[in-house]
């Protein structure tokens, strides 16, 4: 590359010490995270995990750089900083330091002035003095090319300056300084997302803890002393760890970040896939225990504190819609203390069920209690629907009406066809109650949206279809200022 000749600085026994038990400790403390990495890009890359770089070292001697591949989906541990973990493996090798200027490739070597070649006279380093003019390698990426030349320009700066005073102790104050810059930024980045799932934990190790000391007391009832050999403190030991395990398997099923509010009852099955395997990884922890004879939690009491936690977490997740099944709460009053409004619906089907939700949850559904539904399909006769029973079709809307007292009919049917509509109609007219009819889904999404769950009756549910939207404008061009003849007189022309 034509490195012009340069007095080379020796390192001392005391730099080369540094470098090595720095990168040996760091390698120590990053391995668990750097075979999470390994792991991470071999099912995201399926290729190498490694990637060897050409790079320029002291001298101008070339070496290869060793780093984790950082392409496609796997730029964020760039970003983090992991990918450059094995580059302590260079410093192993004696090839870099762990404080110096950052080894450049052998093309962008070239470019270097005869000054900044002064840069080669010294080992490259896995940190450099200029880390905070190089900014994140988020921040350089994003850069344009001409502010990059910037950054590396001004970082070159800091760095000659490093190589004509550096000395052991500038090196630990750039590491130190470094790992705190990294340490505070991880920092930043997860402490969001641990104060959103701290209370999940907190609440599901307590759930957890009271039901393995629920199924403890129930496995040793009926004996004189239920603690045996074992202490209460190896007990409430083992309770600890395995309800702080429950809570964690929880988490990384991300239990934590779904709105329960709104959930079916299907989505009970995470939690009991979450249960599964935690009272698997109880189980066998359990089986392998060295003094199988006096483990402190028998497989009884792992199975059965795994059922009650697995029931807990249910009950704690739905006890939005629990608690007010139980303390009658479902039968909404207004604020002002009136009566809520009797309402039957007319539709068992997929808009009548999701309003009946909807007027459970929403605020404008808090006025009315629904005393059940009506359908004219005959196989849901007899079934309940959130907890409301269907009582019968169109024949039976009449007499429901008045045994029931309902103040309100709301129409829930969908795209009935018009004739049925009129029918259900006429009779629905015949008695004294209000006819109301709930908006259709496609309506909710589409661009005739209208905040209020219930709207009147209107001339397109007669008809079975939508009313035809005139351009005014282009009807003004045509007829405008002309004579016309109308035949015809219907109320729509």
């Amino acid at each position: 590359m034509g490195f012009r000749s340069q007095s080379i600085i020796r390192d001392t026994p005391v730099r080369r010490v540094f470098d090595v038990v720095i990168a040996s400790a760091a390698l120590a403390i990053a391995s668990p995270l750097l075979g999470l990495a390994a792991l991470y890009l071999k099912l995201v890359l399926r290729g190498p995990v490694l990637a060897h770089e050409e790079r320029v070292g002291r001298g101008g001697a070339i070496f290869r750089l060793i780093r984790l591949r950082t392409t496609g989906g796997a730029r964020v541990l760039d970003v983090l900083g992991i990918a450059a973990i094995p580059e302590l493996m260079n410093v192993l090798r004696g090839q870099m330091s762990i404080v110096g200027p950052r080894p450049c490739p052998p093309a962008d070597a070239a470019w270097h002035t005869p000054s900044e070649e002064r840069l080669f006279t010294v080992r490259p380093g896995v940190i450099s003095p200029a880390w905070r003019a190089h900014g994140h390698p988020a921040d350089l990426v994003a850069a344009n090319r001409s502010d990059q030349r910037e950054l590396a320009a001004g970082g070159r700066m800091i760095e000659l300056r490093y190589v004509q005073h550096r000395t052991v102790a500038t090196d630990a104050v750039i590491v130190i300084r470094a790992g705190g810059w990294l340490l505070i930024r991880v920092v930043r980045i997860l402490a969001p997302a641990v104060w959103r799932a701290l209370p999940w934990v907190v609440v599901d190790s307590l759930i957890s803890a009271a039901s393995f000391f629920v199924a403890y007391f129930l496995r040793f009832l009926d004996t004189a002393h239920p603690y045996g050999a074992i202490n209460d403190g190896t007990v409430i030991r083992a309770i600890a760890l395995t309800s702080v395990g429950f809570a964690l398997i929880n988490l990384c099923f991300r239990l934590h970040r779904r709105a329960w509010r709104y959930a079916a009852g299907v989505e009970v099955l995470p939690i009991v896939v979450a249960v599964l395997i935690s009272a698997t990884a109880a189980t066998a922890l359990d089986l392998v225990h060295p003094y199988a004879a006096t483990r402190p939690l028998p497989l009884s009491v792992v199975l059965v504190g795994s059922l009650f936690s697995a029931v807990g977490f249910a009950v704690f997740r739905y006890r939005s819609r629990i608690v007010p099944a139980i303390t009658l709460f479902t039968r909404p009053t207004s604020t002002t203390g009136a009566q809520p409004t009797r309402a039957a619906v007319y539709g068992a089907g997929e808009l009548g069920q999701l309003l009946v939700r909807r007027l459970r949850t929403h605020v404008d559904g808090r006025g009315y209690r629904i005393v059940g539904f009506l359908d004219d399909d005959r196989h849901k006769h007899g079934l309940t629907v959130h907890g409301i029973k269907v009582v019968g079709g169109r024949d039976a809307l009449r007499s429901f009406v008045a045994k029931k007292n309902v103040d309100v009919i709301v129409l829930a049917m969908g795209s009935t066809a018009g004739t049925d509509m009129r029918d259900i109609l006429a009779i629905a007219q015949g008695t004294a109650a209000q006819i109301k009819v709930a908006h259709d889904v496609v309506n909710w999404i589409g661009d005739r949206y209208s905040a209020a769950l219930l709207r009147d009756m209107k001339a397109e549910d007669l008809i079975g279809r939508q009313a035809t939207k005139l351009d005014h404008e282009r009807c003004h061009d045509l007829v405008g200022g002309k004579t016309v003849l109308v035949t015809g007189g219907c109320g729509s022309i």
